[in-house]
């Protein structure tokens, strides 16, 4: 018998797609698909070859309709070519975010 610790480890798959699911129902719902562009193009503003954490992003972006939809942001701009994770991560500048780590990512030429 697997101890509740293991079980959580047993199926990758469907954590994947637990997440997945999670990121496409933050994506969906008023306002959130313009907020996802405008934050794309703010991506697409970005010089090729800058590592970024997503604070730079709320800096020029008006106040989201879901604080979580960042993740759908680069979610999108990681499957249209824009940007690669690192794997490096820094602390969050922003008060809501608590210092929490970010990832840090490169915007793609």
């Amino acid at each position: 018998m697997n101890s509740p610790q293991q079980e959580i480890f047993l199926d990758a798959r469907e954590a994947m797609a637990r997440r997945d699911a999670a990121v496409a129902l933050v994506a969906t719902g008023k306002g959130r698909e313009t907020f996802i562009q405008l934050a794309v193009e703010e991506i697409e503003s970005l010089p090729p070859g800058t590592r970024f954490i997503t604070d730079v992003l709320w800096v020029n972006l008006p106040a989201p309709p879901e604080p979580r939809v960042m993740g759908a942001v680069m979610v999108r701009a990681r499957k249209n070519g824009l940007v690669k994770p690192t794997e490096q991560y820094r602390p969050s500048a922003r008060p809501a975010a608590h210092r929490n780590p970010k990832r840090v990512w490169e915007r793609l030429p």
